[in-house]
């Protein structure tokens, strides 16, 4: 008996499941998806320029501008084929003006500066009407021409940052502020007045000049 009432629920479950699946033949369903045709939109690649991707991080034989370079032109193709597949990739440079490069081999890291902010706002005018779907920044982000947050960029597509360098303290000095002054002393008719900003050591302070 128990085998029978086995066979029987078994049977019972087959019957439903027939009938379901008829049902759903004669409804004949259509799954509607919706999928961007490949190319049909823009994806922009920006790569910062400047002399600040010629450091090199803590531990690290390469410099940020070496590893960059790297990944834009030789290293880890797999990233790059998948987006050329699937979009209109649009590639820039940028130090002190946002540059078009066909393949990033100009990458020499010279720029004497890192105008991100202004970069970002000639790119979203270059695009414009165009159907954007995002864009990849390669950046350290030592911006020249921001400050600590980056200004709101209105009609900008999606950005994702790919941020350059580790987070430990790179020794660096720099020159933040430079005064002339001019006096009717014939010993010091001019006088150099210097900032200087050290990182990453223990002292910092003012330099001063006399020409």
């Amino acid at each position: 008996m128990p085998r029978r009432g086995w066979v029987a629920t078994a049977c019972v479950l087959l019957k439903i499941a027939g009938i379901l699946a008829l049902a759903v033949c004669l409804l004949d369903p259509l799954w509607i998806g919706e999928r961007a045709r490949p190319g049909a939109n823009v994806f922009g690649i920006i790569a910062d320029n400047s002399q600040s991707l010629k450091m090199k991080d803590a531990n690290e034989t390469r410099s940020r501008g070496d590893i960059l370079h790297e990944q834009l032109t030789t290293g880890a193709k797999g990233w790059r084929s998948t987006l050329e597949e699937n979009f209109q990739v649009r590639r820039y440079t940028f130090d002190s003006r946002l540059q078009n490069t066909r393949d990033f081999s100009e990458l020499n890291f010279d720029g004497r500066a890192s105008a991100l902010g202004a970069s970002l706002r000639t790119a979203i005018e270059y695009w414009r009407g165009q159907p954007v779907a995002g864009v990849l920044l390669f950046t350290d982000g030592n911006a020249t021409d921001i400050g600590a947050d980056l200004p709101a960029l209105d009609g900008a597509p999606p950005i994702y940052p790919v941020v350059l360098g580790s987070d430990s303290t790179i020794q660096d000095v720099s020159l933040n502020k430079v005064g002339v002054s001019q006096t009717a002393f014939e010993d010091a008719p001019v006088t150099v007045q210097a900032e200087v900003n050290a990182s990453g050591f223990r002292w910092f302070g003012y330099y001063h000049a006399v020409d």
